[in-house]
């Protein structure tokens, strides 16, 4: 067999396609590996909007408190549920007036709850939330106060989007 001119033109075209092919082939493999992107714009954290679902007190007087004081993060129906018994467990119809319709594919409910304290003034509340990096923020204020000799829990209810981030309260 014989090589001509146009043969070998041929050939080498042919080469040169196939290493054109190759190359691309290992650029595409390499640039889409997520662990050798480096990104040189930092995270900016970024506000979450978040509606309240109902707040107030729950009156302890001739009761047992149900509901330990702390956050709580509620990811589900049943979960839901069973936090709004007790909560009425307490004081009957204490949630009639909230929208306690909270679909969980979508949202999440945070749950906060005070210590048991007496007066009339007290109150817990989410100020901020804020997503970052890593995980989601929740800054928790207080407001104590009240001259009334009653012992009363004070909680709100929140719903924010659905997150699959840690979430943390300050």
């Amino acid at each position: 067999m014989r090589l001509t001119s146009s043969s070998l033109k041929l050939i080498v075209m042919s080469m040169k396609t196939i290493h054109l092919k190759y190359c691309l082939f290992f650029l595409l493999l390499f640039s889409c590996d997520s662990d050798s992107i480096v990104s040189n714009t930092p995270f900016t954290p970024i506000n979450i909007d978040f509606n309240i679902i109902g707040s107030g007190k729950i009156s302890l007087t001739g009761t047992s408190m149900d509901v330990l004081p702390g956050n709580y993060v509620l990811t589900n129906q049943n979960d839901w549920t069973v936090l709004l018994s007790k909560i009425n467990a307490a004081n009957p119809d204490t949630t009639q007036s909230f929208n306690t319709n909270v679909n969980f594919n979508d949202f999440i409910v945070v749950a906060l709850f005070d210590q048991e304290r007496s007066g009339g003034g007290n109150s817990i509340f989410v100020t901020s939330i804020i997503e970052n990096q890593t995980q989601i923020g929740i800054t928790v204020g207080l407001q104590t106060g009240g001259i009334i000799n009653v012992m009363q829990q004070a909680f709100q209810l929140v719903k924010i989007p659905k997150t699959t981030k840690a979430i943390t309260f300050q």
